[in-house]
């Protein structure tokens, strides 16, 4: 039996439209390997990074300390051999 030609018309749309479809649905996937991947380096540069911030702050926390100390050193000092701030 054939297919009358307004039915066959119908399926070659709705087959171009399907193919186009398919054909977006693949660029979509294209680019979100690309994207994927490119975050992926962005998060291979940036790890290091992170972890060396991080690394300056302990340092940071360590010089404060460090300054307290030396501080509470240097006043025990000038006061131990007599020189104390003069008063206002």
């Amino acid at each position: 039996m054939p297919i009358d030609e307004e039915v066959q018309e119908e399926f070659d749309g709705v087959d171009r439209r399907f193919k186009a479809g398919k054909d977006r649905m693949d660029s979509l996937e294209h680019q979100i390997q690309d994207n994927t991947k490119i975050t992926q380096e962005i998060k291979e540069i940036l790890e290091p990074a992170i972890t060396f911030f991080k690394f300056l702050g302990y340092i940071g926390k360590f010089a404060k300390w460090v300054s307290i100390v030396g501080s509470a050193i240097a006043v025990i000092y000038a006061v131990a051999h007599g020189q104390v701030p003069p008063k206002e």
